[in-house]
């Protein structure tokens, strides 16, 4: 499938949606699809209900979810603004959550020194594309068991296309639903398997499709973990001296 049909068919999925439901939709991938970056795969978009932002997002076309895409790290970054995807947008400079909050603490569990080097450098990923007020909220949508089934495929699909020279698993998803898809399932499962706080900060060598790269596991960013990215120090180290290593 081509690169432009996968980014239409992502946007405008519903295969996992009953008739009058439907998927709350934010971007693809942010970031865009520039080979070679640093592919950071998370759990889902976040987004409660009844907020503008994204309320306005998932109303948009899927051009233009696209464009913000391509455009949002340039725009935490300071390269671009919300105007350069929508002329109407300008209001989302100051509103967006993943702009104001998550990007700067990715930024900072990561150690990475300056938004202009995150933008060129990585891309973030999402395992499940519904937005939900939290990852609770997403296992209690009446078609979790589809969606779990059937969206993590979507997003290996991605990730082939931007060949990373290094993976993130973020989180005990990662773990347990994106880590079996890059061959490093035992981690997971059976006498060995192992909790996320554990591997924090540990790589593996996984792959797919003929490809291979390193596999960086860590904790969850959100709000709610940050605590757990400070006591554990050694290991936010360890994500941090890998993270330096690939920027390099």
């Amino acid at each position: 499938m081509p690169l432009a049909e996968l980014r239409q068919t992502i946007l405008n999925c519903q295969a996992c949606f009953l008739p009058g439901t439907g998927c709350r939709h934010h971007e693809d991938a942010v970031g865009g699809y520039d080979p070679e970056r640093i592919a950071v795969i998370g759990i889902n978009p976040q987004a409660a209900p009844g907020e503008k932002v994204y309320e306005s997002i998932q109303q948009a076309n899927w051009k233009i979810k696209l464009a913000l895409s391509d455009r949002l790290l340039d725009i935490f970054s300071g390269q671009a603004t919300f105007e350069t995807v929508h002329p109407a947008w300008s209001w989302m400079n100051r509103k967006h959550k993943g702009v104001r909050n998550w990007l700067p603490r990715v930024q900072k569990h990561f150690g990475v020194q300056s938004g202009a080097i995150l933008a060129r450098n990585f891309v973030f990923l999402e395992t499940f594309k519904h937005a939900t007020a939290s990852q609770p909220a997403l296992e209690r949508e009446p078609t979790w068991e589809k969606i779990r089934r059937l969206c993590p495929g979507l997003m290996i699909e991605q990730l082939v296309r931007i060949r990373p020279r290094l993976v993130g698993l973020c989180g005990s998803s990662g773990l347990h639903t994106v880590a079996p898809l890059l061959g490093l399932g035992a981690l997971a499962t059976g006498s060995s398997r192992a909790k996320i706080t554990h591997l924090h900060g540990r790589t593996e060598i996984g792959g797919v499709r003929g490809q291979t790269f390193p596999v960086l596991f860590t904790i969850a960013v959100s709000s709610q973990t940050s605590r757990a990215w400070k006591s554990n120090s050694l290991g936010t180290a360890s994500v941090q001296a890998v993270i330096q290593d690939h920027l390099r």
